[in-house]
């Protein structure tokens, strides 16, 4: 027999688990950059004003197409 789902059950929210939530939505914002702009630097020998500007536009050309595809997946689930 299957378990039903309760989406309440267990949830505890102290401030530990919120101290962690905002430390994890920190560190998803944060690394890709970093990222981004280490692999720049070191894979294309970039000085670090060219790996910065490179490593901004990426970011933000990343940011547009993930809304742009967000956008596009909703308006294909409202038109069923």
């Amino acid at each position: 027999m299957l378990a039903k789902f309760d989406p309440t059950a267990g949830t505890h929210l102290s401030g530990n688990d919120s101290n962690f939530s905002s430390g994890v939505a920190g560190l998803l914002l944060i690394v890709p950059p970093l990222h981004i702009y280490a692999q720049l630097k070191g894979g294309y020998a970039l000085t670090t004003g060219g790996a910065l500007w490179r490593a901004a536009a990426l970011s933000i050309a990343s940011v547009l197409t993930l809304t742009l595809f967000a956008g596009l997946i909703v308006s294909v689930g409202l038109a069923d």
